[in-house]
This record gives structure tokens, sequence and C-alpha cells, in this order.
């Protein structure tokens, strides 16, 4: 899913951390793997983890498709405190219909 680094937060300890705006929604991730990203860096995240660096342009193109192909539905997005798994079920329940 592709983001837009808000924040990043020095590593205190092992893993640095990073705030990503994702289509309006803040999500926490771990940079890792990518030490390098900063403030304004369009990202590749996949489960809690920056994989890689983006331009504009591809992320852009990415978040067009995933709209597209019905695959980015905020209504499926957690809000809050709302558990993945619980995410996963209700989409699985969209697919069989």
């Amino acid at each position: 899913m592709p983001g837009k680094v808000l924040r990043c937060q020095p590593a205190g300890g092992p893993l640095g951390m990073a705030e990503v705006d994702v289509e309006g929604e803040h999500r926490s991730v771990c940079t890792a793997y990518t030490p390098e990203v900063g403030v304004g860096d369009w990202v590749l995240i996949s489960h809690g983890f920056i994989m890689d660096v983006l331009s504009e342009e591809d992320a852009q193109e990415v978040l067009r498709t995933m709209k597209e192909h019905r695959v980015l539905r905020p209504e499926l997005l957690p809000q809050g405190k709302e558990r993945l798994q619980d995410v996963s079920r209700r989409s699985r329940s969209d697919h069989e219909r």
C-alpha cells in the first residue's frame, strides 16, 4: 500500500518508526528495512513495514489502479482498534456475494 511519510522517529532501539498517510489514514510503520526514508517520501508499506521508497508518480499510479479495481475501499480499512482479521473476514464475505 503506498503512502506519504509525515514524520520519522529516530530508532530508540533496533527499530525506527514513521507516521505515514495512506489515503487520509495515519499509520505507524517500521523503517527497519528502509532507514534512509525521510519526511515527504512516498513509500510502499506492507504488514507494518516500509518495504521500498517510491516516486510520487508510481505511488499515485498504484493508488489509481487499486481504486479502479476496487481493491482500495475505505470502508474496509481498519478504524480505531478494529482488528485486521475482522476486516479480512468482512472482505471475504464481500467476495462471496
